[in-house]
């Protein structure tokens, strides 16, 4: 579903996690290879064809990460037995480790954002067990395979993150390679986070890097935008193309 977020005013429509199926797909333009990508990793991971394998979307401001988000999301609509959930851009509620599972299992379940309340206090193992083990029940009694979008990534593994200390950060691996319900699809500015091998989410994921489009993909975005908002568009030339192209990557 589209995320459960109260439209706030001065926000543009063509924000993704504010636009309808219908309009993510009139305006997709020049991501087949990605979307080819990413359906084809998932379906090896739930045919058990390689090792589990989580993705990694990254790119700078701008290039399209959340609208890839919710490109996928609609596209996996079609799968019977696979669902993906999308989180909010901003995760203001997630404190401790247990907190992203608690909205992960609140957001399959549909509830109320009001349910999503975060502990300000040091969790103990005890809790993530828990929320692990209620989360697989919930996944395993609606009979799918989860795939999960997450946006900023990197800010989980901040000073103030959830998973900024090496336990934690370990608590995450372990769930990440050993459970087999979920996948994870979280895209970042920053694509190092796995990158050291004394990190400890070392090449846990498969990354992607979104290119910015040329010219020809741009200008057939503008023309699709045009006529979504009823305006005419005048020729565009080569050169503001290229600058288009240069300066918003997307």
């Amino acid at each position: 579903e589209v995320v459960n977020m109260i439209a706030i005013p001065g926000v543009s429509r063509f924000n993704p996690y504010f636009m309808t199926d219908e309009e993510i797909l009139t305006l997709n333009t020049g991501r087949e290879k990605e979307l080819a990508f990413a359906l084809d990793l998932i379906e090896k991971n739930i045919q058990r064809k390689v090792s589990l394998q989580h993705l990694l979307i990254h790119g700078p401001r701008g290039i399209g990460k959340s609208f890839f988000l919710r490109l996928l999301q609609i596209r996996l609509k079609k799968e019977k037995t696979i669902k993906m959930i999308l989180l909010p851009e901003e995760q203001m509620n997630i404190y401790q480790p247990s907190d992203l599972l608690l909205v992960i299992k609140n957001r399959l379940l549909n509830k109320d954002e009001s349910e999503n309340i975060g502990s300000w206090f040091e969790e103990s193992r005890d809790e993530w067990n828990r929320e692990v083990g209620e989360l697989k029940k919930v996944i395993t009694d609606a009979k799918i395979h989860l795939v999960v979008g997450i946006e900023n990534f990197d800010l989980f593994f901040s000073r103030s993150g959830a998973f900024s200390s090496k336990e934690n950060q370990y608590l995450f691996r372990q769930y990440l390679t050993v459970q087999t319900q979920i996948i994870f699809i979280a895209s970042t500015l920053y694509p190092g986070i796995d990158s050291r091998y004394d990190q400890e989410l070392f090449h846990t994921f498969t990354k992607y890097e979104l290119i910015p489009w040329q010219e020809s993909q741009h200008e057939r975005y503008l023309h699709k935008r045009a006529e979504e908002e009823k305006v005419k568009v005048k020729d565009i030339s080569l050169a503001q193309l290229k600058a288009l192209t240069h300066f918003t990557g997307g």
